[in-house]
């Protein structure tokens, strides 16, 4: 992440890949303090000009209530790596990262088909999306594959 935060990262992401995108608000990892500078109104100087990016987001009227809304938006998330992998791999791979040393890596979202919708974005306030896509990943990649069988070609191995 540089000074464009997470919005900025992903909407890039999202649109170069013409897909959709849901995000957990709750599971995004911050830096130590940044939830109470925002909630004392404190701001990073690019914050303004990367809120031009809330058009991305559906239902914005609800979500922009959210506490860690402008985090969203700012710096204050910088220094961190945003990557896409299979959502059926996604634990594996943080668990990976975090036996390295990752300590913060977190399955913050998932990815979907692009929909007819002009906003790319979905806001998950209360985790419960990605719970589910999560759980249906993980089920159905025991519906192909029973235990002890190779993955398949297309099957990511971590």
């Amino acid at each position: 992440m540089t000074g464009f935060g997470l919005l900025g990262h992903l909407v890039e992401m999202v649109r170069a890949s013409d897909v959709d995108v849901t995000v957990a608000i709750d599971r995004v990892p911050l830096l130590d303090g940044a939830r109470e500078t925002v909630a004392l109104g404190i701001f990073s100087s690019l914050q303004p000009q990367n809120v031009r990016l809330r058009r991305a987001i559906r239902e914005l009227d609800a979500v922009a209530k959210h506490p860690l809304y402008p985090l969203l938006f700012d710096p204050q998330t910088a220094g961190g790596l945003l990557a896409a992998v299979p959502l059926g791999a996604a634990e594996r791979c943080t668990v990976a990262l975090r036996a390295e040393g990752y300590i913060d890596a977190a399955v913050i979202g998932f990815v979907s088909e692009r929909s007819a919708t002009l906003e790319p974005v979905t806001l998950d306030l209360t985790g419960t999306a990605l719970s589910e896509a999560i759980e249906m990943s993980g089920s159905s990649l025991r519906r192909r594959r029973p235990v002890g069988e190779a993955p398949h070609s297309e099957e990511p191995v971590y």
